[in-house]
Formats: C-alpha cells, structure tokens, sequence
C-alpha cells in the first residue's frame, strides 16, 4: 500500500547547549581561587584549577561543528494505527569518530492538530570516521493528516556533560496518514421517498421507461442495450428511487485561527471513510465539500478508495461551508440522494440545523456521521 521515499540532508542547524551544572562548577572554581589568595593556600588553587580543566576539556570536545549526513528511509504513505518501519542512517564525513549520540527524530504537527507520529528517540554508540550507522525503529502512526518534512536532531554530548552540540537537519519528505475506516457502517437508503431502514433497500418493480443519464445516476441502473444502440447514456426511470448520491458536508469552527481536530471529529473521519468506500463498491457517487483556514473551499469528488482516503488524510476544517459550497453539495444531493454532516463536538447546533433544513426542502436524506454506525443507532434507539 505504501510507497517509501528516501530524503537527505547535508546541511543543519547547529547549536552548543550549556549544561546547569557548569554554571556551580565555575561559582565553585572562582570560589577555590578566592580562597587560595586570601589565606594564601596552594590546595584550593589546584581544585580551582582542576574544576576549570574539566570544563574547558568538555567545552573543547563540542567547540568544532559535527559533520554528518542524515538519510531517512520511510513510507511516504501510512494508515492510522498500522506499524511501519523507518530508517535512519548517520554518516560521518569527518576525520574523527564519533560516539554517544543521541538521535531524535519526528514529522512535525500542524498548529491545532494532534501529532501524526511519536517522536522517536535512540542512541548510537558509536560513529567511525568515513563511515555510517543505521538506526532502525517501528512505528505506529497516532492520528490522520499529512507533515511535508520532517526534523532529524543529532546530539552529542561532551565529556562532564557540561556541554553539548545539537546538529539539527531538515528533510523534506512528505508522509501522509491515512485514516482507518470504521469496521462497520450502515447508509439509509431511501425508496419512494421513505427511509426504508438501515443498510437496506426495496427493489425496484415498477419500471417506467428509459431516460437520458443524469448526475447522480448509479451504474446498476444503466441501460445498457439503448446505449450501445444509440450511443447515449440512459438509465431505468422506476417508480421508486433509491440513494443515488452521497454527500459529506463537514463543519468545524476554528479556534484563535487556528484548526481545532477533536475526538468526535476525528470519529466522524473514520465512519465517513468506511460509508464512502461502501458508496464507491456500489457506484454511488461522492460529493465532500469543506471550508478549510484562510476561507480556502474545498470541493472534491473521489471516484476511488485511495482518492477518498487521501481526502480525508488532509482535510483541515476550519468553518462551515459557505452558501455556495453548501448549494453545491446540495445540487449533487437532491432527489433522493444522502447528506453526512461531519461534524465536530464545538460546532454549534444551528449549523447542523441549517444542513437539515436545506436538505429537508430538496427531498434528499440528511443523518449526521455519528449515526451510520449500527451501535449508535441502538443506542439512540
């Protein structure tokens, strides 16, 4: 499922961390000294002098910049709560080994949203020169969403551990996680206008004529005969009608400006997953509209798993459509067709009104997210 990408970087950001405990070892070499000179001593002079030694030695060991080539080998995609292994490999283009390095390394989140994979953190005993070490980890990603690069930090303590210099490398390699469909859901299927239960449908009897293709239309309805006579694409017209459409309408209201992703959002995330792949293997159209940070409108049409999942990975909502998303979704949803709000736990309830409302008046079906799912239902029930 997953393709791997492999990213290098040569160049970093490096920095030298002063320890808290040089700052007493020096108060107590000045304190040495100060002593010696007033009474006139030689012992305080040699432990001031042995004090100020193992500080300029540790400061000596990270004074020369770290020469090392970071390359990660990891999936550039992933599903949530399915492990993946990563591949961290340090080469050392110096002349000097190195030894004792602490590596860090993760995929940094975007403002608002959760962490898409924990940090790691390993150890590496030892680094010759002209040479590399590979540290291997498997990972489990956390949440959905997509990280355009990701940061490796290599540190290296000094002797004392009064010292230490931090090498930090940026890679742009691009990780999506998908998100992990719900095990089951369940679409209400409308018939003659009437919701007939859940995750089922009355058939079709009464069979009108043929009419030209719309939008909307499932394939099972084709006539294929007519089609291959006169090159148009028709459909069945029958007395009753089910589901033909499925539109996912998502509402989320920003917080400070920033994205705000909670539990029942996310739940809402992995139930709209597994009701689109459900509507994908029976033809059914899908429609998601969205307004995401900066009143940036989304509007997609997946006609595949992969294509759905990926939408879904990225989709940052920030406010409620705006009336010309909601009409688009609307349009693609009327006569008969299904409306999933998704939304999350903050957004308030005259959104959702307004949703059911709009559908109410074109004859479509509208059902909030949290309710495809069987249990649900008998819960509510």
């Amino acid at each position: 499922m997953a393709t791997r990408a492999t990213g290098t970087a040569r160049r970093a950001r490096q920095r030298v961390h002063v320890a808290q405990s040089v700052w007493p070892t020096l108060g107590g070499a000045a304190a040495a000294f100060a002593l010696a000179a007033y009474e006139r001593l030689i012992w305080p002079q040699l432990i001031g002098c042995v004090l100020v030694a193992m500080v300029l030695i540790s400061l000596a060991a990270v004074a020369f910049p770290l020469r090392l080539e970071v390359t990660v080998d990891a999936p550039s995609r992933v599903r949530q709560g399915v492990p993946f292994d990563s591949v961290i490999r340090i080469a050392n283009l110096s002349r000097a080994g190195r030894g004792a390095l602490l590596v860090r390394q993760g995929w940094p989140a975007r403002p608002g949203r959760r962490a898409l994979v924990h940090d790691l953190a390993g150890y590496v005993d030892d680094v010759p020169a002209r040479d590399a070490v590979d540290l291997r980890k498997t990972r489990t990603p956390l949440s959905r969403g997509v990280a355009d690069k990701l940061c490796v930090e290599v540190e290296i303590a000094a002797p004392f551990g009064f010292f230490s210099r931090v090498s930090r490398h940026h890679v742009a390699q691009r990780l999506m996680v998908l998100p992990a469909p719900s095990t089951e859901v369940a679409l209400p299927v409308i018939d003659g206008g009437q919701p007939t239960g859940v995750g089922a449908r009355v058939p079709d009897i009464d069979i009108r004529g043929v009419r030209d293709w719309r939008p909307g239309d499932r394939i099972a309805s084709v006539h294929w005969r007519s089609v291959v006579r006169t090159g148009r694409m028709t459909v069945w017209e029958r007395d009753g009608r089910s589901a033909g459409s499925l539109s996912v309408v998502a509402l989320a209201p920003a917080r400070r400006g920033r994205v705000v992703s909670d539990d029942a959002f996310e739940a809402g995330i992995a139930t709209v997953a597994a009701a689109g792949i459900v509507a994908l293997r029976g033809s059914v159209p899908i429609c998601l509209v969205a307004q995401e940070k900066k009143s940036l409108p989304v509007v997609r049409h997946p006609t595949s798993e992969a294509a759905l999942l990926e939408c879904l990975a990225g989709l940052d909502v920030a406010t409620r459509p705006s009336p010309a998303l909601l009409e688009h979704a609307l349009s693609h949803a009327a006569d008969g067709g299904l409306i999933v709000v998704l939304a999350s736990s903050a957004a308030p309830a005259s959104w959702r009104a307004a949703v059911f409302d709009a559908a109410r008046s074109i004859g479509a079906i509208a059902i909030d997210a949290s309710e495809l799912t069987p249990s649900t239902r008998r819960a509510s029930a």
